[in-house]
């Protein structure tokens, strides 16, 4: 694949100048205050606040959009992005965001993942070719998928197993996006590892790699066009992981399809349901309205509070273990009566950074292992948070 015009040298070489004359010397990070949306990728995450995107984490692609390759613990203003940014999703590497009806990506791009006619990374955002009037957008592990409000559904960048849903498995490299074929009016876009699924309606069709049943359409061949997933109706949302998709219905339940390997389908064991049926989630008989996917693992919002399952080796499930689990388990310390859209937050100084204290509508909840660059904050003093959870 074609190399990004700064090569890796260059790369390691401004993260070793950076760490020698000190990162302080760019601007400093702004709060994370009245964030209303928040989207995780594969080592990095990017926050809306007060209309702008902020970004944390990995960034040896640029996938930060701070105009630099170095990594940043904390969240760092994306440039010229302060303001009117309406969504974003946070892919493997590269980052999206709809900005004024338009769209806008940073980061990797050997595959097109940026959309711009280029196949060079990009350290600062860059406009999508050809894109107006965007109402949703997800960004898979290479590719994204955005909805128009023609009802027509647009891909780009990878697409060796077809996410792209075109009916080719060419990648849109220095090419605009293209269309996805036989798919109108989804509501809400699912852009997997080398898959993407659409919520129309209240039915789900998807596209793409499929080895592990990831299309659940009982077949285990990839589809470089949507298909139907089977035994399905009445799903209210939708995500995709790196290799399984997981669903909401209107009775509260959770079903979920594709690679099981480590009990991310939540169903009580380890089988991938190839060319079966969606399996239903264990123990969970209502309450769940919103679920998020991950690389190996699954987390849903159950009757106000936080349950997941599968991989756990680095503690994903956040239940003080680091053993898989095959069923829901409650996260420790997690339990919301409801999302909240506003919370009050105090801050105070601690060893290693300053941790985040929230009350919730009277209930007490310390985000544990979180914190935060807020050296402009007062130590102590109580500010008002705007905050949307997005699993």
């Amino acid at each position: 694949m074609h190399r990004p015009t700064l090569s890796t040298t260059g790369k390691l070489l401004v993260a070793f100048f950076a760490a020698v004359c000190g990162a302080d010397t760019l601007a400093a990070p702004s709060p994370l205050l009245n964030a209303t949306q928040v989207s995780a990728g594969g080592f990095h995450a990017c926050a809306i606040v007060n209309g702008g995107v902020q970004c944390w984490g990995y960034n040896f692609d640029g996938q930060l959009g701070n105009g630099n390759y170095f990594d940043s613990g904390s969240p760092v203003p994306v440039k010229g992005l302060q303001s009117g940014v309406t969504a974003l999703s946070a892919g493997g590497y590269h980052t999206c965001a709809i900005v004024s009806g338009g769209v806008k990506c940073w980061g990797r791009n050997p595959d097109g993942e940026l959309g711009n006619g280029t196949v060079d990374d990009s350290n600062v955002p860059v406009s999508v070719m050809g894109l107006s009037n965007v109402v949703t957008i997800s960004a898979g592990q290479y590719h994204t998928c955005a909805a128009l409000n023609d009802s027509t559904v647009h891909c780009w960048g990878w697409n060796n197993e077809g996410a792209l849903g075109d009916g080719t498995n060419t990648a849109t490299n220095t090419g605009a996006p293209t269309t996805v074929t036989g798919v109108t009016g989804a509501s809400m876009l699912a852009a997997g590892g080398l898959h993407t699924c659409a919520l129309i309606g209240s039915a789900v069709k998807c596209w793409g790699r499929n080895v592990e049943g990831e299309l659940d359409n009982g077949s285990t061949s990839d589809s470089y066009t949507a298909v139907s997933a089977n035994g399905l109706s009445g799903v209210t949302s939708i995500s995709a992981g790196l290799y399984h998709t997981c669903v909401t219905l209107t009775a509260g339940t959770l079903r979920c399809w594709g690679y099981n390997s480590d009990g991310q389908l939540g169903n009580g064991n380890t089988t991938s349901t190839d060319t079966g049926a969606p399996v239903t989630v264990s123990g969970i008989a209502s309450g769940a309205t919103a679920v998020a996917a991950g690389g190996y693992h699954t987390c849903a919002i159950v009757s106000g509070g936080e349950r997941c399952w599968g991989y756990n080796f680095y503690g994903e499930v956040g239940n003080n273990s680091l053993v898989d689990s095959h069923v829901p388990v409650a996260v420790s310390g997690l339990a919301l009566a409801s999302v909240p859209t506003q919370v009050l937050v105090t801050v105070q100084k601690q060893t290693g950074g300053l941790n985040l204290f929230a009350t919730v509508r009277g209930d007490s909840i310390t985000t544990d292992g979180f914190t935060a660059d807020l050296s402009a904050a007062t130590d102590a003093a109580t500010y008002s948070l705007d905050y949307l959870v997005i699993l």
